[in-house]
């Protein structure tokens, strides 16, 4: 039973990253109908950044965290700038646009690997170390990212419901064309929705150096569950997509208990196909 128990608790933590990751993913394209797969580069950019400065550099923890805030913020302006801006000005299809972000992705990764080479790079042991509550191994890592992700989904859930700011991006997301007839600028509430997107990746980027390390090659990997998270959860929902991520990885931790480590993850992803079966439209509908 303590092991059961611990697999879940493991499992709960490892959902919470896949939350952290996914919320942000959720929220661009929930808001702004853009399928930001390259969110995946930005991601690893916010994640190097972090090591360069506050593993290798030895800068201070706070200091990293917002210079890796930054990377996000500027590698995520560059891409919209250049890629996603131009492309909407175009009219150019939601596929066009997937496509164009799907590139990006696989420019930021190769670029990652030039700069830092491929193979992982690991973070210090700092929150693996732990306590035990009743037999049940808890590491601060389980902690943190549990904590985190409770905090950004609830900060972000009143933010859009609880503010002008919130409601008006609320509003974009379901009729950008009524938005921009009532006066209000959308391209200013589209960019606004998307650098949030951005910043929201750092903290699971991060938590996921400490708990497994980084690799360019991580990229596909984040994009997939944040992609799961996303529809599972309701597009537009993001306390939807946290619950499903939550959901995706307690699955997949529980699941070797009974089952071959190898199948932990196929496990999961047949729950979720499941899911969309049962609820095409996800566990909630889009917000309103």
């Amino acid at each position: 039973m303590a092991t059961l128990l611990s697999l879940a608790v493991g499992g709960l933590a490892d959902g919470a990253l896949y939350a952290l990751i996914a919320i942000g993913f959720a929220l661009v394209f929930g808001m702004t109908g853009i399928f930001h797969v390259a969110e995946g580069g930005v991601f690893l950019v916010s994640a190097y950044t972090y090591y360069e400065l506050a593993v290798e550099a030895g800068v201070p923890v706070v200091i990293a965290i917002i210079a890796a805030a930054a990377g996000a913020l500027i590698a995520g302006a560059a891409i919209y700038l250049l890629v996603y801006q131009r492309m909407l000005k175009g009219n150019r299809s939601f596929f066009s646009i997937f496509l164009a972000s799907f590139g990006t992705l696989v420019v930021l990764q190769n670029g990652l690997v030039l700069a830092f080479g491929a193979s992982p790079v690991a973070f210090p042991g700092t929150l693996l170390q732990g306590f035990s509550v009743a037999g049940v191994e808890i590491t601060w890592a389980d902690v943190v990212a549990i904590a985190a992700a409770v905090a950004t989904t609830a900060t972000m859930a009143w933010f859009l419901r609880m503010t002008l700011t919130g409601v008006r991006l609320r509003a974009l997301a379901e009729n950008p064309q009524l938005t921009s007839e009532c006066g209000i600028p959308s391209s200013k509430y589209r960019i606004l929705a998307y650098a949030l997107g951005c910043v929201l990746v750092v903290p699971g980027a991060i938590i996921l150096g400490y708990t497994q390390g980084i690799e360019p090659s991580d990229a596909p990997t984040i994009v997939t569950i944040a992609i799961v998270a996303s529809i599972g959860g309701g597009v537009g929902s993001l306390v939807g997509s946290g619950l499903t991520a939550l959901g995706f990885g307690f699955i997949a931790s529980v699941a070797v208990y009974w089952l071959p480590g190898s199948w932990s993850e196929a496990v999961a992803y047949m729950a979720f196909f499941v899911l969309i079966l049962v609820r095409p439209s996800g566990l909630f509908e889009r917000a309103r």
